[in-house]
């Protein structure tokens, strides 16, 4: 850990790569027509309208893992961290077919 934070070129391309997914996230939730709040953070607060407690589950079996917001008091929201393109991306399809299932 120590040797990455002294990398200056790691912190910059880690720095750049969760600003770049944070963007991507925005959209895709925003064309789900889906409420987040925006972040400076390596996650974001995304409200699904749909009791996080059952779609945590959903998504767990799709591979895809975000934590329940029920446990601070939300329970339509999720915590999702911010991944790679690929990854944002699989979040967002298998959300998707969370909600309409």
């Amino acid at each position: 850990a120590l040797a990455a934070l002294s990398d200056e070129a790691h912190v910059r391309r880690s720095r750049e790569m969760v600003q770049q997914g944070r963007q991507q996230l925005y959209g895709l939730l925003g064309a789900m027509g889906l409420e987040y709040l925006p972040s400076q953070a390596n996650f974001l607060w995304v409200r699904t309208g749909a009791p996080s407690q059952e779609l945590v589950p959903r998504l767990a079996r799709e591979g895809v893992l975000v934590r329940p917001g029920h446990f601070w008091g939300y329970p339509d929201w999720l915590r999702v961290t911010v991944g790679t393109a690929a990854q944002n991306l699989r979040f967002a399809e298998a959300l998707r077919a969370a909600l309409h299932s």
